[in-house]
């Protein structure tokens, strides 16, 4: 009874592994990795049974990470950025799952993102200068942006000289560490359609007003940049 119950454990473990594993290979590939697991099991080698199964499963699990990550390196970098909410929790959000957030509940976005830490990689799609900008009280003009293929749009002031953006060309990928502003058109408020990117600025200096030329800092968060 023991030796049965045993059996039928294995066997089901076997099953349940296998069935998990590389399902787009030939078939004959499938019955010999079978073939092999009831040659042990007939024999009530259990101990080698488990330990094929083991191997096996490891295998295919190496197998798919590799694909995963050819696919990753094949299709662009990842979309969803590492943010750490304002109540200290970290969440994994793509660009256009924060501009739903915003357009949803603006208050609760302001609450839980605005002034946020944010790290992605991203492609950048181009680099603008003396344009408008939106600090999440308004446009703002003469400053600079990078826009990203994602829908990731990095606010590099006018008082930045930390980056040279003539390095920076569309197609390349960046990783950046920056802050969260709000989701807004990408332009000046003069009554056009535009996208809705998501407005993101480090501890750069702003022109907060065409009036007031006093520039002022949207967050305190550092932006930094890597080429990858």
């Amino acid at each position: 009874m023991t030796k049965r119950i045993v059996f039928a454990a294995v066997c089901l473990l076997g099953v349940i592994l296998l069935s998990a594993c590389g399902k787009t290979e030939a078939p004959e590939y499938k019955y010999q990795k079978y073939e092999e697991l009831f040659n042990y099991l007939e024999s009530e080698d259990y101990g080698s049974a488990v330990r094929y199964i083991e191997r096996l499963s490891g295998a295919e699990s190496t197998s798919t990470e590799a694909k995963a990550a050819e696919a990753t390196e094949e299709n662009g970098p990842p979309a969803a950025a590492e943010v750490t909410t304002n109540d200290g929790e970290t969440v994994y959000l793509t660009a256009d799952e924060l501009i739903r957030q915003y357009e949803s509940n603006e208050a609760k976005f302001e609450k839980l993102y605005s002034g946020a830490a944010i790290t992605f990689t991203g492609t950048v799609k181009s680099v603008q200068t003396d344009k408008y900008v939106f600090t999440g009280t308004g446009y703002h003009n003469h400053q600079n942006f990078i826009l990203f293929e994602e829908g990731w749009c990095l606010i590099i002031g006018q008082y930045n000289n930390r980056f040279d953006l003539a390095s920076f060309d569309a197609g390349d990928i960046l990783e950046v560490t920056t802050g969260i502003v709000a989701a807004y058109r990408l332009s000046s408020p003069v009554g056009q359609d535009s996208d809705t990117v998501l407005w993101l600025v480090g501890n750069d200096t702003i022109e907060y007003t065409p009036v007031n030329k006093n520039p002022v800092r949207v967050n305190e968060i550092s932006t930094d940049i890597t080429k990858k």
